[in-house]
């Protein structure tokens, strides 16, 4: 970890076992509320702003996952955790593998969310949509992402109030921070050592979610002890579209534990 770098995290101090949850790109520890509010009775959470995020300083300019997994294992040393139950969702999902593939030892489980073990722009529409969203952050008001990003993730006329929330949220997104993570997954990938995660995983995908992100099926059957389990029509952000799901979906999972 940088020295002149130490994330933000949010700590609900109290739980015999702990999960860190990682949130996703241009978004904070905050995306994690309705986490929050149903897993601190039983567990300790750990959530960090993810460098570049929220009130974690962007650090170096050498913008990375692999630097963002250190800063993660960086505050578990700091708290004396030795293991945890790490749950990643979309960009946090990649630093999660990124600390799953580092720090095998440091893991009594692990959940991905609407995310593989890499990134590519494969079709024509998905390469527009990084293109858009690159040029929106380079040039415009975050508000105005936040705005389109709303309006791609929460279609639905009942979710408007999400679309509020991440409107409100956007006040913590910074420029730099989005453009460099974005730069950073790009080509990104982890896939050829999936063979090191080898405590129970569990991937989480939403049946509309991005086309860059459908074969989640495939690469639980890649993995040497994971499941995947498909939340019916949720679109990307089904942390907080379909909260309650997600909940009891992730909590059964870690029951099994």
């Amino acid at each position: 970890m940088d020295n002149q770098m130490k994330p933000y995290y949010y700590d609900s101090f109290y739980g015999n076992e702990t999960i860190v949850f990682l949130h996703g790109l241009g978004a904070s520890s905050l995306s994690w509320e309705y986490q929050v509010d149903y897993f601190k009775e039983n567990y300790r959470l750990i959530i960090p702003d993810i460098r570049g995020h929220g009130k974690s300083a962007l650090g170096s300019d050498s913008f990375s996952f692999e630097r963002c997994a250190d800063d993660v294992y960086a505050i578990l040393q700091d708290l004396n955790i030795s293991k945890v139950h790490l749950c990643g969702f979309s960009f946090g999902g990649m630093v999660a593998f990124e600390f799953a593939v580092k720090y095998p030892d440091a893991l009594h489980s692990f959940c991905a969310v609407n995310v593989l073990a890499r990134f590519e722009l494969n079709t024509p529409w998905m390469k527009s949509i990084y293109v858009l969203r690159r040029a929106l952050a380079r040039i415009f008001p975050l508000k105005w992402l936040a705005y389109f990003m709303g309006l791609t993730l929460f279609p639905n006329k009942e979710d408007a109030h999400l679309r509020r929330k991440m409107l409100l949220q956007s006040v913590f997104m910074k420029r730099a921070g989005y453009i460099r993570a974005l730069d950073a997954m790009k080509g990104w990938s982890r896939e050829n050592e999936l063979d090191r995660i080898k405590v129970r995983a569990l991937l989480i995908g939403s049946e509309f979610d991005y086309e860059i992100f459908d074969k989640k099926e495939e690469l639980a059957q890649r993995m040497p002890n994971a499941q995947y389990i498909e939340i019916k029509g949720a679109h990307h952000f089904v942390i907080w579209e379909y909260a309650d799901t997600f909940n009891r979906t992730y909590k059964s999972f870690l029951d099994l534990h």
